[in-house]
């Protein structure tokens, strides 16, 4: 409980698997930046300190960039591939423990996943960083929720509503905004 699962990918659905799941889990979401790269990249792995990242097998080079910052980690990395056996293959042989990102789901059986609670941290978000280094907004999962719950109250979004987002999932807006509301209300 409270491990850091940072999550580097582009929107698909197995963004939306992590992040529940990790939440499910009793780990923290570091939903991550997809811009961000060698100092930024440094920067957000020494601030959240993840024991995983999800990333997809087009991104995992930039973790090779800053190597040494993953190796005082010891990250694992689950690899969200079309090309699985390739892909991890690949990431071993630079020294990265790799998994494929389905081996996420066959850790625990749902019977010993930690009761959550409203208080325990959820998330951690990061800001722009428009005034320096981008700031990890730290989230608990009443407050994650407080704020998805308002947005379906002021938006009166119904289960008869289709909810849209074109932002990527590593933002507030696509998760607090959008996809929680979305799922809170029964909406499609």
């Amino acid at each position: 409980v409270g491990d850091r699962l940072m999550i580097y990918m582009d929107n698909r659905y197995e963004y939306i698997q992590a992040w529940f799941g990790a939440t499910r889990a009793g780990a923290v979401e570091v939903p991550t930046n997809t811009g961000y790269f060698g100092d930024f990249l440094k920067h957000a792995l020494n601030v959240t300190k993840p024991r995983g990242v999800v990333v997809g097998s087009n991104y995992v080079s930039r973790f090779v960039d800053v190597a040494a910052a993953v190796k005082d980690l010891g990250l694992m990395f689950f690899v969200v591939s079309d090309n699985m056996a390739e892909d991890v293959a690949a990431r071993e042989a630079v020294g990265y423990r790799a998994e494929p990102f389905e081996t996420l789901g066959k850790s625990a059986p749902s019977d010993t996943l930690p009761e959550q609670e409203r208080w325990n941290l959820g998330a951690i978000i990061f800001t722009s960083g428009t005034t320096g280094p981008s700031k990890g907004v730290i989230m608990s999962n009443a407050q994650f929720y407080f704020a998805s719950d308002q947005c379906v109250s002021q938006t009166q979004l119904t289960p008869d509503d289709v909810y849209m987002t074109a932002n990527p999932l590593f933002h507030g807006n696509a998760q607090f905004l959008t996809t929680y509301p979305t799922l809170i209300a029964g909406a499609s």
